[in-house]
């Protein structure tokens, strides 16, 4: 049992995750949080609302009023009568929760809470699943294979206008 304890902190940390994650998303129902840090050439804003997280890049000169010194949170109150049904928080291509937008002076990258979630149990339970051998049998190659088609027909799917 070597890095047994390794295992154990990688396994807490990630619960941990797992757990604000769980929080943040509970939160989006009634608060919409961001944080944002804003230089000469560009601004970074993240985003937690609508059951989403958002990533919003934009490279473009801003006035020296609008620079913040570091990164800066704002939260409001979200009002889920009113929640708009397209625009840029519900995007025309978005699938399964997933969009990304370009723009000329940037982008927009939404990802679900419930994949944030599910990779970071992954990542949790990681250390814990048993080493395989390099041996495989012909039923585990199709499947793997099936599986990989199956993915990619779904990301191609998805990417079709």
């Amino acid at each position: 049992m070597t890095f047994h304890k390794l295992r154990i902190a990688w396994s807490v940390a990630w619960g941990i995750v797992v757990l604000m994650l769980l929080v943040l998303w509970v939160r989006t129902n009634h608060w919409q949080d961001a944080i944002f840090r804003r230089t000469s050439q560009q601004q970074v804003l993240i985003e937690s609302a609508y059951g989403r997280a958002i990533l919003t890049l934009e490279y473009q000169s801003l006035p020296p009023s609008a620079i913040t010194a570091g990164w800066r949170h704002s939260a409001g109150p979200t009002d889920i009568k009113s929640w708009p049904k397209e625009g840029i928080l519900f995007p025309a291509g978005m699938r399964f929760g997933f969009a990304y937008i370009q723009r000329p002076g940037g982008l927009v990258a939404f990802a679900p809470y419930w994949s944030l979630v599910t990779l970071s149990v992954v990542l949790a339970s990681l250390p814990w699943v048993r080493h395989f051998s390099y041996r495989f049998s012909l039923r585990t190659l199709l499947i793997a294979t099936t599986l990989i088609a199956v993915v990619l027909g779904l990301i191609v799917w998805s990417a079709a206008p």
